[in-house]
C-alpha cells in the first residue's frame, strides 16, 4: 500500500509518495538530517540548514525520502517542527475526505 503524505517543515512544503512510510519513519528521516547537521551549525540556523539539505537532496536525487511541493489527494498531512537543540516533533494525521 502506498502512502501519500504532505509535509510542512518550517515554511517549506514537501511530500512523500512511497510504500511503507509512516509517521515514525518520516520523523526518523528528519532526525537523521538533524543529527548530521547539528554539530556543523549554530542552533539558531539549524532549521534553515536542515531545510536546505532536504531541498537539495529532493531536487537532485530521485530516491531522496522527500520530494518538493505538495502532492494531490494525500492520505496524511504532517507538520514537523525542529527545535533549536535538535528535537523533532511531528503533528497532524489522516486527511478527512
Amino acid at each position: 500500500m502506498s502512502t501519500y503524505a504532505n509535509i510542512l517543515i518550517g515554511d517549506r512544503e514537501f511530500n512523500v509518495r512511497s510504500d511503507g512510510w509512516d509517521k515514525e519513519t518520516i520523523r526518523d528521516a528528519v532526525r537523521e538530517y538533524v543529527a548530521e547537521i547539528k554539530s556543523k551549525v549554530k542552533p539558531e540556523y539549524l532549521l534553515k540548514a536542515v531545510l536546505d539539505a532536504i531541498t537539495s537532496d529532493s531536487a537532485t536525487d530521485y530516491y531522496a525520502p522527500f520530494a518538493l511541493g505538495y502532492c494531490g489527494l494525500p492520505s496524511y498531512q504532517w507538520k514537523i517542527e525542529v527545535g533549536k537543540r535538535g528535537g523533532v516533533k511531528i503533528r497532524g494525521g489522516r486527511v478527512k475526505a
